[in-house]
């Protein structure tokens, strides 16, 4: 037994060697009892480095560092697994992305619409109160125009301009423009409402404009009007005289303006007008049928003249009237009524009228 000596195994040599990637030399350490080929055993970790060159693991270990290869898988395989996979889950993955897309959508539109018709109801509220100032602006304005034109048609001994209304036409503006519908919601607005919004913008912005008009008419005629006042009733007064004379049958008459004019109840005598040369002269007025050898003069009734030939501020006059009537009735006609169930858009239907319909309108917007 001693002779045959079991030959001493450097451990610590060979782990050094198996560690440092070195290959280890032939007739090496066995695999212990139990691991390697042996049946039953626990296989063996493939890939580890110095290994026996018999080893039956050898083809599956990597190759060494200095000489790098892939390792050679069945590519085609895995990609039909792979596309396999794919083709079963893409419906599912469509399916599912066109739910979240749709719910999604659904949710924030509904969110939307939520937030809208809440805005919606916030803006019919304060756009009912901006109508129902510009309703108290309309009034006033239409109150300020019937005085005006009241004046300017009372009786000749009480008829006088409108003082003041000039400056009451260009502050009483009627604030509603444009401007009040941007940035609203009309989400929970019917149809009729919105329509009838917009009209009444547009109608306040003519009647807006023409208030200016008449503003500036008022200055403008102010003061011939006033002259035209001052001179006393038009019925009172002969301002034009005809001339007749022995040529008057052949020629006509000659009608011509009163150098100075006349009390219809002080008439003088001899009657002083321009003549057809546009020199002063003189005759004597007509007190009986017989017409004189040298002519004589016949005053013109004021009233059928200013009739047929108003004189310029008259004109002025009548002007200024039908300018107030018209911007009066756009504003408040006499006849214009608004009913809170059913609201015709007629011509007559003033902005006051409106202002009222769509109030009411504004209100049931809930």
């Amino acid at each position: 037994m001693s002779e045959e000596k079991k030959p001493k195994i450097d451990l610590k040599s060979r782990l050094q060697k198996v560690g440092g990637g070195a290959s280890a030399p032939v007739g090496g350490v066995p695999a212990p009892p139990g691991m390697g080929g042996s049946p039953g055993g626990v296989p063996v970790p493939t890939g580890l480095p110095g290994l026996p060159g018999d080893s039956p693991y050898r083809e599956a270990a990597p190759p060494p560092p200095a000489e790098p290869q892939r390792i050679e898988l069945d590519e085609s395989a895995i990609t039909e697994a792979r596309d396999g996979a794919k083709k079963g889950m893409r419906p599912i993955i469509v399916l599912g992305t066109l739910v979240g897309i749709a719910l999604g959508f659904v949710s924030g539109t509904g969110y939307e619409s939520k937030g809208a018709v809440s805005k919606s109801k916030s803006d019919a509220a304060k756009l009912k109160e901006k109508v129902d100032v510009a309703k108290d602006q309309a009034v006033k304005l239409a109150d300020k125009l019937d005085a005006g034109r009241l004046a300017l048609l009372a009786p000749a001994a009480t008829r006088k301009f409108p003082d003041g209304l000039s400056n009451d036409l260009r502050d009483l503006k009627i604030g509603f423009g444009g401007d009040e519908l941007a940035m609203r919601r009309f989400s929970a607005f019917k149809g009729e409402t919105t329509q009838e919004l917009v009209d009444f913008v547009t109608r306040v912005q003519a009647v807006n404009e023409k208030r200016e008009f008449v503003q500036r008419l008022l200055s403008r005629l102010e003061k011939p009007i006033k002259a035209e006042l001052a001179s006393g009733p038009a019925a009172s007064t002969f301002k034009q005289v005809i001339v007749i004379d022995k040529d008057s049958v052949q020629k006509g008459v000659f009608i011509s303006l009163l150098t100075t004019p006349a009390k219809v109840d002080n008439v003088p005598a001899e009657l002083t007008f321009t003549g057809p040369s546009g020199q002063p002269a003189k005759l004597a007025r007509l007190t009986e049928l017989k017409v004189p050898e040298k002519g004589a003069s016949i005053p013109v009734n004021p009233i059928s003249y200013n009739a047929i030939c108003p004189s310029e501020a008259q004109g002025e006059i009548a002007q200024l009237v039908r300018q107030l009537n018209s911007l009066r009735n756009e504003v408040r006609p006499d006849k214009a009524a608004a009913n809170s169930d059913v609201f015709e858009v007629e011509t007559e239907a003033g902005i006051v009228a409106r202002a009222e319909h769509l109030s009411v309108a504004l209100a049931k917007v809930q």
